[in-house]
């Protein structure tokens, strides 16, 4: 029935119809996409899985002097450096309007200093990722920060 509504609205030929039809559906075909489709989904989770557990070991395994460049004291250092840089965009304008600097100013102003020169110093000290490599030996750290 709707061949021939479809032929009387827009003069449609029967070779020209044929091709309209909607194809067989293959069960078979479908099982089997589905089931590679699952199987690679399986692969790549386990390959997740994989990716990091090798990492949770990397940050694990910073021993000694290096330290991981996603560790919590690593993660904590750059968010004290944040705020000291967020204290730096307010207080040195006003420094600069400001006279007589008090005593109190002064002492954070070179707590902030020391602060920074020590944040050069332990970036030194943190490794880093060579493409997927983690690299921690301290030659080739000082290389890259330098």
């Amino acid at each position: 029935q709707r061949e021939f509504r479809v032929r009387e609205l827009y003069n449609v030929g029967d070779e020209e119809l044929r091709f309209m039809r909607p194809k067989r559906f293959d069960l078979q075909q479908a099982m089997a996409l589905m089931a590679q489709k699952q199987k690679q989904q399986l692969a790549f989770r386990m390959f997740q899985q994989r990716v990091m557990h090798n990492e949770e070991e990397d940050i694990e395994r910073c021993s000694g002097f290096i330290m991981h460049p996603q560790s919590s004291i690593r993660l904590f250092w750059d968010l004290v450096g944040l705020g000291l840089l967020a204290y730096d965009f307010i207080a040195t304008p006003l420094g600069l309007l400001i006279q007589n600097e008090r005593f109190w100013m002064s002492m954070t102003g070179w707590m902030i200093n020391g602060f920074w020169s020590l944040d050069i110093l332990l970036n030194f000290f943190t490794g880093f990722y060579d493409g997927t490599v983690f690299v921690k030996q301290l030659h080739r750290i000082a290389l890259h920060y330098a």
